[in-house]
């Protein structure tokens, strides 16, 4: 009896264990397995695994297409022609009654001081309004000035004017409150034309037919 961890008879060409034979049906394998000088062959299985189909063969001439006949393919159903749509009603529009829009050839636009009646005779600054008639087209510009009661002052405001045809009988002073409460409250009638403390001219009047 060898030892137990003897490996001459393992190193040995003509040792074979004492193993029982397996069957070839369950792998597939023929009877050559057992002859170590035979080439190994493997032979497909024909009957594949029990409670299974078995698989489909190539068709000849290498089409590869799936068969239609096969129930594992889903089939759709034919397109049903006889399906109609109904049409929608067209929607219902809603009863608009026309904006009577008031019509007129001529708008005035109506320039008031911020002060109390209290106050307005004795406030020093505030606006300039000039006007002047060329053609039909009524022109307006705007000044600010911070002293009208000055005369020198109030002087050379108006020769400033002259130079761009403004007539000095054309004026009008407006006492308010502060030249930007002024242009927040009148943005278009925006003055130009500063006449500050020092009683020094400074801008252009951009003017405004109205």
């Amino acid at each position: 009896m060898p030892h137990p961890h003897d490996t001459n008879p393992i190193l040995d060409q003509n040792f074979q264990p004492n193993l029982p034979p397996l069957p070839p049906q369950q792998y597939g394998f023929n009877e050559n397995m057992n002859n170590p000088t035979d080439e190994l062959n493997l032979a497909p299985q024909a009957a594949g695994l029990p409670g299974l189909p078995p698989l489909p063969q190539p068709e000849a001439g290498g089409g590869g297409g799936a068969d239609p006949q096969d129930p594992m393919i889903p089939t759709l159903p034919p397109p049903d022609n006889d399906i109609k749509t109904e049409e929608q009603p067209e929607a219902e529009m809603p009863d608009i009654k026309p904006f009577e829009l008031t019509k007129s050839y001529k708008t005035t636009l109506q320039l008031k001081t911020d002060l109390s009646k209290l106050v307005r005779e004795d406030h020093p600054c505030g606006i300039l309004h000039f006007t002047r008639q060329t053609g039909m087209t009524e022109e307006h510009a705007f000044a600010w000035i911070a002293h009208h009661d000055n005369p020198a002052h109030l002087t050379n405001a108006l020769k400033h004017f002259e130079k761009f045809g403004f007539d000095s009988e054309s004026v009008t002073f407006i006492p308010y409150s502060s030249r930007r409460s002024w242009i927040e409250k009148y943005p278009l009638a925006f003055p130009h034309v500063h006449c500050g403390e020092n009683g020094h001219v400074m801008g252009y009047p951009y003017w405004s037919g109205g």
